[in-house]
């Protein structure tokens, strides 16, 4: 079997703790860590330990009934949405955010599979700052990232009142620093 090939989950022992797992994943829209599965689960069933979640966790992704994604904060997320999409990541607060692939990728994953590639998913990663993190900053306004060749440094807020790197506070040796892009 092809790993994250989905097969029937009846052809599995089907633990009640794998089931509560799979219904709380399932009823939300968001990448869950596994802490927070942990918690929800144990609401439920307050027996329930961590390390089961994991096995469980470990079990689900690899027969393909859900998706784990491990951003660059290395906590590994998980989602019951295990078809091709695309994901944004929030640079801020970590979240990842899932969008329907446009139909340009659907083509070209059908040009793959003609020219004899065997195309399991499909997964692109946008990042950058989320809707609630960017309603959050009222004072700052959000930039490329900027590095500060002073500190070696990436700076993501600079303040909207002055033109200064926000790591540093070098005005000229901030290189990557535009001051046009900050209202005066």
């Amino acid at each position: 079997m092809v790993k994250n090939e989905k097969k029937p989950l009846s052809q599995f022992r089907t633990s009640n703790q794998r089931r509560v797992i799979l219904e709380h994943l399932r009823s939300v829209d968001r990448h869950l860590t596994a802490e927070e599965i942990y918690q929800r689960v144990k609401s439920k069933l307050p027996s329930v330990g961590l390390g089961t979640v994991y096995r469980n966790l470990k079990f689900l992704t690899l027969h393909g009934y859900i998706e784990e994604m491990v951003p660059p904060d290395h906590v590994a997320r998980y989602s019951s949405h295990t078809h091709s999409h695309l994901h944004f990541r929030c640079d801020r607060c970590g979240r990842i955010e899932d969008f329907d692939l446009p139909e340009e990728f659907a083509r070209q994953r059908e040009s793959l599979s003609t020219q004899g590639y065997a195309v399991r998913n499909t997964m692109v990663e946008f990042s950058g700052i989320c809707r609630s993190c960017r309603k959050e900053q009222d004072t700052t306004k959000v930039l490329p990232e900027i590095l500060c060749h002073a500190h070696q440094e990436f700076s993501l807020r600079v303040p909207l009142s002055v033109a200064e790197c926000a790591r540093c506070m070098f005005r000229d040796t901030c290189i990557y620093f535009d001051p046009s892009l900050v209202n005066k």
